[in-house]
């Protein structure tokens, strides 16, 4: 059975997800101020902009059937929560952090379905310790723009960041802003 897929999200890194497991698909932004929801728990946090985003893109998506999919990360390292870096200098404490501290890649999934409004949603936690970065690699990744559109100011598709992976539990594409795993089984149950 064919069905129409929507990701709905911008990210790069859900596109490249998305296409390598082979799935064709039209991509729409939410565009939420995702600064404005405020939770404590970072499980609580990412499922409630994740679901924002469905909340706000439903409406949108008329005469249409298909399966939505909204999704947010966040990274959590020495107990904070790590979203954005808002500047290169909040993205250089990161990277200093990660030389020390394990982190958390947090990855909340809604799946749609636009027709019925059927939803399910589900958070990934994976788990990665990285090997020190040197302050050049660092620069290297500011200056080349790769920080500041990544929850905790890195991607684990880019091979600078993959080189410097010790230890990872859990899937790639979780740690990559989308659980294929869980998507693909969300998909199943909608259709």
């Amino acid at each position: 059975m064919s069905v129409k897929i929507i990701l709905g999200s911008q990210s790069s890194n859900r596109k490249a997800v998305l296409e390598k497991a082979g799935y064709e698909f039209e991509v729409i932004s939410a565009d939420i101020d995702e600064k404005a929801i405020r939770l404590e728990d970072p499980l609580d946090l990412t499922l409630a902009i994740a679901n924002a985003k469905a909340d706000v893109l439903l409406p949108k998506i008329v005469d249409t059937s298909a399966i939505l999919i909204t999704a947010d990360t966040v990274i959590v390292c020495d107990n904070q929560v790590l979203e954005k870096p808002v500047d290169e200098e909040e993205a250089r404490k990161f990277f200093e952090k990660y030389a020390v501290y394990p982190i958390q890649v947090i990855t909340a999934v809604t799946v749609t379905n636009t027709e019925t409004r059927q939803r399910k949603t589900a958070v990934d936690v994976v788990e990665i310790k990285f090997k020190p970065f040197s302050g050049d690699e660092v620069d290297l990744l500011i200056k080349e723009n790769r920080v500041l559109n990544f929850a905790g100011g890195f991607t684990v598709l880019d091979p600078l960041v993959k080189e410097h992976i010790a230890l990872i539990r859990g899937e790639e594409d979780s740690s990559a802003g989308l659980p294929m795993r869980i998507v693909e089984d969300f998909i199943k149950c909608l259709t």
